[in-house]
């Protein structure tokens, strides 16, 4: 009897033994169980994984090159575009410049005179040419009687004759003499001032039209 109660005793301890190991083993797994939850929780979702982490780098690798190749294609444009305004400018001025250039031939054409040397007896005369001037526009009608007074409309209209046929400006020449060489034609010697050139021009008065040289005569100097 008393054998029985001993091992009924030692059975009921094993057993509360065997209970309170299972119950902190479980109580271990749930600690575990409990840390591995929160470094989930907590730490799984910020590491992307290596697959993703590729995509995203090679997709921004594409996004890169794409940019690179629109702003070289943009600067390519841009080049383009200036060289070809360049060259329409370019253009634009040589069509400005030629045509200028023949509006200048035609003034000159218009300008220039048909003039042929002639020969001369006289020694004071180094080179002598006669042309088809047109004649200065006269504001004198009626009978035409020269007046050779100085400032008066036939030697105003003289001087503007004489500086058409010798290119020599009004404002640079001086004046040494203008006289009578027949029925409406007269002779003025004048100087360029700015080369000290001597020239004798002959004049015939045109009714209606005006003074018209016909002759000029370079001088070796002044003779009246």
């Amino acid at each position: 009897m008393a054998n029985e109660e001993y091992y009924l005793r030692r059975s009921r301890q094993s057993k509360r033994r065997k209970n309170k190991r299972n119950f902190w083993f479980l109580i271990f797994l749930a600690f575990i169980f409990v840390i591995l939850l929160f470094v989930l929780v907590n730490f799984g979702g910020k590491d992307s994984s290596p697959s993703e982490t590729a995509e995203n780098t090679e997709e921004n690798t594409n996004n890169d090159e794409t940019s690179s190749e629109k702003a070289n294609n943009s600067n390519q444009e841009e080049t383009s575009n200036a060289e070809d305004n360049e060259t329409n400018e370019n253009n634009e001025e040589n069509n400005d410049d030629s045509e200028d250039n023949e509006d200048n031939e035609d003034n000159d054409s218009e300008d220039e005179t048909s003039t042929e040397e002639v020969d001369s007896d006289d020694p004071n005369v180094t080179k002598a040419y006669k042309g088809e001037w047109d004649p200065v526009d006269t504001e004198q009608s009626g009978d035409h009687t020269t007046n050779y007074d100085d400032g008066s409309q036939d030697r105003t209209e003289i001087k503007q004759a004489v500086s058409d046929a010798t290119g020599v400006s009004e404002d640079q020449m001086i004046e040494h003499w203008v006289g009578n060489q027949g029925e409406q034609k007269v002779t003025s010697t004048i100087q360029d001032e700015s080369t000290d050139q001597f020239y004798r021009v002959s004049l015939d008065w045109i009714d209606g039209e005006g003074w018209q040289p016909t002759k000029v005569e370079e001088l070796d100097s002044f003779e009246k």
